[in-house]
């Protein structure tokens, strides 16, 4: 990864060099500038090794995405840091520039990561190790190795391919940074580790075929194929266990009032509780199977801190889904408590990676895939499945053991199956578990 080496702040006679000097005050970037000039042949030359072993090169620049800056980040804004997308400034120095489809991600900030997509990028391609090379090592280049390193990945910044405003300034930033996962190295070390690479091979992109079981309504089972088989596996999976609360599925509680309160009649509501009796059911099988098969179970209550739900999203609280986490609708159902050793993820959304860390949890207990049960009367299990898969992971929608408000809901979230996202009774569930 090569970090701002750019016009804009990496030559003295663009961007943030020009407006020195048209302050008088080029001499205090003099050694930057001349850093610049020092570490160009050692980036050049390991971008030549990567690009010989095949390796991703990634490249990272301050630019908006608008030509009039109208999307600069408000960091950038308030510094009077604009940098147009076709501006000369945007350009990278020609010694480094970006050959063929390498990745270029342009940001408004100073780290990389909060202002892009580039966590999802390195994680589609399966990359775990990031080089960094660039500018500044105190500022651009420090912010994406914090970054990186509480993501998981592996960091490796290259003491003399990466510039400072000084060399103290440098050697200070190196020090704060350096330890547990992120490790400084000479560029000649990371080149004999590159020459001494097998050249990585790149899996051609292979479409499934399609099914033979389409129907009209579903004209995309026809190209996408069926959903990949889920393999179920205490050392990857996780059950994600969705608003199992009183709040929606008690007859005395917050959601039956509301909906009394609306006009729903009676036969709807017994219905409705008979449905969530039954569920409540299969999601205590299911967690008890879980449990004795070693597989991670998270909870994912709902429930707000703040008076008036205050910290939920927007839309939960215009339909009225905001309630007390310390009040009775938030209390678990019975024998649907949370063990000690269980992460427990309160959220203020419907989809259950928003806001809860759930992601995070995820990716740093190495769970690949997820099996998904509970209470859905606000979109939470379809929105939850849709963000999993969107993320890569792998979904096994436990049918009965999914509670959606009408039955014309539940038998659609039930056909919500395609790529990764495949659904299994909850008998079939347990079987796998205990094979």
């Amino acid at each position: 990864m090569v970090v701002d080496l750019q016009y804009f702040d990496a030559h003295p006679d663009w961007g943030e060099g020009l407006t020195a000097r048209q302050k008088g005050v080029e001499h205090l970037f003099a050694p930057m500038f001349d850093e610049v000039r020092r570490i160009l042949p050692e980036v050049a030359r390991l971008l030549e090794v990567a690009r010989s072993r095949n390796l991703e090169v990634i490249h990272v620049r301050v630019a908006e995405r608008t030509a009039d800056s109208r999307d600069v980040g408000r960091k950038q804004r308030v510094r009077g840091l604009f940098v147009a997308r076709d501006s000369k400034e945007a350009e990278f120095l020609p010694e480094v520039a970006p050959v063929g489809d390498e990745l270029v991600i342009s940001k408004s900030s100073s780290g990389v990561f909060p202002w892009t997509n580039l966590d999802m990028l390195l994680r589609a391609m399966g990359i775990r190790h990031l080089v960094l090379t660039g500018i500044s090592t105190g500022g651009c280049v420090e912010s994406a190795v914090r970054d990186a390193a509480d993501m998981g990945y592996l960091v490796t910044v290259i003491e003399d391919a990466c510039a400072d405003s000084s060399p103290g300034a440098h050697e200070a930033a190196l020090d704060r940074i350096v330890g547990g996962r992120v490790r400084r190295s000479a560029a000649k070390t990371v080149l004999a580790e590159l020459e001494a690479f097998e050249d990585r091979v790149i899996p051609e992109n292979i479409p499934p075929p399609g099914s033979d079981a389409w129907t009209p309504e579903d004209p995309y089972s026809a190209i996408f194929g069926t959903a990949v088989e889920p393999a179920i596996d205490a050392g990857r999976t996780a059950l994600l266990l969705l608003n199992c609360q009183r709040f929606g599925a008690d007859p005395a509680g917050g959601l039956a009032q509301r909906a009394r309160a609306m006009g729903a009649g009676s036969a709807e509501l017994t219905e409705y509780f008979s449905r969530a009796a039954a569920a409540t059911r299969r999601i205590s099988d299911l967690v008890c199977g879980c449990r004795e098969a070693g597989i991670q179970l998270i909870h994912l209550p709902q429930g707000e801190v703040l008076p008036a739900g205050g910290d939920a999203s927007p839309d939960r609280r215009a339909r009225g889904f905001s309630f007390d986490r310390k009040g009775d609708d938030a209390a678990y159902l019975s024998g649907l408590e949370p063990a000690l050793d269980e992460p427990v993820l309160w959220r203020g959304a419907a989809g259950a990676f928003n806001g809860s860390g759930l992601d995070w949890t995820l990716r740093h207990m190495g769970v690949e895939e997820v099996i998904v049960a509970g209470f859905s009367y606000d979109g939470s299990v379809e929105s939850t499945m849709r963000s999993a898969s969107d993320r890569g992971y792998g979904v096994v929608l436990a049918t009965e053991a999914c509670l959606e408000a009408t039955t014309a809901g539940q038998d659609r979230l039930a056909k919500l199956t395609s790529g990764l996202v495949s659904a299994l009774p909850v008998q079939e569930i347990l079987d796998r578990l205990n094979r």
